[in-house]
């Protein structure tokens, strides 16, 4: 490698610097000069290193490049994956919908829900005395008890379930039900901070349920109810939906959020 030495020589008394160029190398800890052969080859180390350090970054960019395009590859993916689970539970909330409107159309008609499947019953009913009346009537208001116990109980509502006496000593009973939404009346003693509350909480978490920020202080109908209810917000870690009366506030309850618009009059 091209270096200089400095030497300051002594012309009459005054000192003069003079660079002298040198093609020197070290030794065995002496320095020596290097022929051109040694600095031509150092040249060459010196941009092969270049090189190299050039090449190593070029594949590290490849192998980032790679490793994005791999993210991507599976973002795109679990998107798609999202996409196509949303669109298979609206399909099957549709179908229940539906499926439990039909149910419940039937049940308020009279109509046999599984009508399509059953066969006719080719049993006679007995002749009714006034002691199978009696007998019947007895068993009815027994039957319409349990039939309280079980929808205060469970919420389960039967309709069309007279007995009748048929030939061989057997009693038949067409049972027919459905499950009724949950209404859990909220205290009186909500205060406004309370209601605050569930105010912020639906703000958080309304995506959760399925509805939007309009939906806040919205009034709204509920079937076979004929009050005025304003949404005011969400409760409880399951996000249960609050309506309140519009004209009387204090009276208040909550219903899930997946039953909430299955009660909603249009």
């Amino acid at each position: 490698m091209a270096t200089t030495q400095q030497t300051k020589p002594n012309f009459g008394g005054q000192n003069a610097v003079v660079l002298k160029p040198l093609n020197l190398g070290t030794v065995g800890g002496l320095r020596t000069r290097r022929t051109s052969e040694q600095v031509l080859q150092a040249k060459i180390k010196r941009q092969q290193d270049l090189a190299e350090k050039a090449q190593k970054r070029a594949q590290l960019f490849q192998q980032r490049q790679e490793r994005a395009a791999q993210r991507a590859a599976k973002a795109e993916e679990k998107a798609r994956e999202i996409a196509e689970a949303a669109a298979r539970k609206q399909q099957e909330e549709a179908d229940q919908r539906a499926a439990e409107e039909a149910q419940r159309a039937a049940i308020q008609s009279g109509a046999d829900v599984h009508a399509a499947e059953s066969k006719p019953s080719t049993i006679m009913v007995v002749e009714k005395t006034p002691e199978v009346e009696k007998t019947l009537k007895d068993i009815t208001r027994d039957f319409d008890r349990f039939y309280k116990h079980i929808f205060d109980t469970y919420g389960v509502q039967f309709e069309g379930t007279v007995p009748e006496l048929v030939k061989r000593g057997y009693i038949s009973v067409k049972m027919r039900g459905y499950l009724q939404p949950q209404r859990k009346p909220v205290e009186p003693t909500s205060t406004d901070t309370g209601i605050a509350r569930e105010a912020v909480r639906f703000m958080q978490f309304y995506k959760t349920v399925g509805l939007t920020p309009a939906w806040l202080n919205k009034e709204v109908r509920i079937k076979d109810d004929s009050n005025i209810y304003v949404l005011t917000g969400l409760r409880g870690k399951a996000h249960s939906v609050v309506l309140r009366r519009k004209d009387d506030p204090a009276q208040a309850f909550t219903i899930a959020a997946a039953d909430f618009k299955k009660v909603l009059q249009p």
